[in-house]
């Protein structure tokens, strides 16, 4: 579970980093739990609040979906399958639109670089 620690905006943006091996290890239940709580708080148009969550703990699932999408470029594409719909319970008028990957990093990630900001107008 999330500890009562609180990291402020700006340090949470500058220490993300891009994780691209995991452990083994699994995220507890009880941190997504809390996770897709704090999802939930995010504000919509409207106040429709369109909230709905498959998350995919099952290391078969996690590899096929896997390699779907990098066969097809993209995460979102093999989500919205009608296969992959009917097996995640996502209703066939629904659809999914962010991946969020949740994991135990396998080693330290260092820091990446990134390019400045391009502004293209500031009207």
């Amino acid at each position: 579970m999330l500890t009562e620690a609180r990291m402020d905006t700006m340090a949470a943006i500058y220490r993300r980093r891009t994780v691209r091996s995991y452990a083994p290890a699994r995220v507890e239940k009880a941190t997504i739990e809390q996770l897709l709580d704090a999802a939930v708080r995010a504000p919509t148009a409207l106040y429709q609040e369109p909230w709905a969550f498959a998350v995919i703990q099952d290391e078969e699932h996690l590899r096929r979906y896997s390699d779907r999408a990098k066969a097809l470029g993209f995460a979102v594409g093999v989500l919205n399958l009608a296969e992959v719909k009917h097996e995640l319970g996502i209703p066939e008028s629904g659809a999914a639109v962010a991946p969020i990957i949740l994991g135990v990093p396998k080693g330290s990630i260092p820091a990446g670089s990134r390019k400045a900001p391009e502004v293209l107008s500031w009207v």
